[in-house]
């Protein structure tokens, strides 16, 4: 038996027993009141009457509760007949007890007490009737609290599929990041292999060993500080400067009290690698690119900017890195974030503004915890 019908069993047994009770009393007192003596006789079969009639009232409970799920009009006729039935039962017993304890009474007496018990069955049947509605009420509370249990757990369920869903969103966007950086850096160690440059091939290999442990090792949905976000860019950007030597120049500027912001991980990379990609991996002469983190009413700005000379090539090249921190910013902060780009002269700009504050996940509703 569930909790919830556990839950039922007190409130319908405490019924039961006081209504009886109550019964025996003003049964006994109406007695006294019009023979003007106790009579031992009567509160016998009085109290037995009672008793049978709580057996039979937790029969009636367990007749409501079985049928409570069944559609109404089947279940008032089986709640109609257990009424009856057990008024009957209670009726013939007190008439059957009557008889036996007037024994010696004439036979006009016995059928008067006949009448009485068949009296007794129509109070009886208003008695158990009340009882029986009684019972139907708690067994409609608990199925109603049943499906507004089994209903917030749907909706529970389905808050955390969707969180589910939304950090596997996540995770496979941030993910798309690392392909185009980790084919070029692969075949920049294979033509250092080539070439017998062993040592420069092992230190690149062990930088990208570093950035790619540091990629997987982290949660996709989580936030990081500025300070650490900063850290994994130059372990990828030691990765980068083996490949482009004298021709990558990085600058970071970033305020100190900022350092310890919430952003999303690896939110600049595909920043970076855009302008190494269109800025410095086609020029000849040495190109920077500068990183700068600071505030602007309310918002933690980031900047990436390059001073290349083909800053229109940048522009156009909107693909998977750019499309897929929008992406990110929109699942993460809905519309209070977004990334801007601009041409330079010389050079491109591309700028993330995201609230200074803690992340909420716009995409799923915060009922999450109430649910739980």
């Amino acid at each position: 038996m569930s909790v919830q019908t556990n839950s039922q069993i007190k409130p319908a047994m405490y019924l039961a027993a006081g209504t009886w009770s109550l019964t025996l009393v003003l049964m006994f007192t109406l007695n006294l009141l019009l023979t003007g003596k106790p009579s031992l006789h009567y509160l016998i079969s009085t109290a037995a009457v009672c008793s049978v009639g709580i057996a039979l009232s937790a029969v009636l409970f367990a007749v409501a509760h079985t049928v409570s799920g069944w559609p109404a009009l089947a279940r008032w006729s089986a709640l109609a007949l257990g009424v009856i039935v057990a008024s009957a039962l209670l009726a013939v017993g007190d008439a059957t007890f009557a008889v036996q304890i007037t024994e010696g009474l004439t036979n006009a007496r016995r059928l008067s007490v006949l009448i009485q018990a068949v009296n007794n069955f129509g109070i009886m049947v208003w008695q158990f009737g009340l009882l029986g509605a009684a019972y139907a009420m708690l067994e409609s509370n608990r199925l109603a609290r049943e499906h507004e249990m089994h209903l917030a757990e749907a909706r529970r369920l389905a808050i955390e599929a969707e969180r589910n869903a939304t950090v596997a969103k996540l995770a496979a966007l941030r993910y798309q990041l690392n392909p185009h950086f980790l084919f070029n850096t692969l075949n920049a160690i294979s033509s250092l292999v080539i070439t017998r440059r062993n040592a420069e091939a092992e230190d690149m290999l062990s930088g990208l060993s570093d950035f790619l442990r540091a990629t997987l090792a982290s949660d996709p949905d989580a936030l990081i500080s500025v300070d650490e976000e900063l850290a994994t860019l130059q372990t990828y950007l030691e990765v980068e400067s083996k490949r482009f030597t004298d021709r990558l120049v990085i600058d970071v500027d970033c305020t100190p009290a900022l350092r310890d912001a919430q952003v999303p991980g690896f939110i600049l990379q595909p920043l970076i690698e855009n302008a190494i990609k269109y800025a410095v991996a086609p020029s000849r002469v040495p190109v920077t690119v500068r990183v700068q983190v600071l505030a602007q009413a309310g918002m933690l700005v980031m900047e990436v900017s390059d001073n290349g000379e083909n800053p229109g090539l940048a522009a156009k090249s909107m693909g998977v890195g750019h499309t897929n921190i929008r992406q990110r910013l929109q699942v993460l902060y809905g519309d209070q974030a977004g990334l801007e780009t601009e041409c330079l002269n010389p050079g491109f700009r591309a700028r993330i503004r995201i609230p200074l504050g803690e992340v909420v996940f716009t995409d799923v509703p915060q009922l999450l915890e109430a649910a739980e």
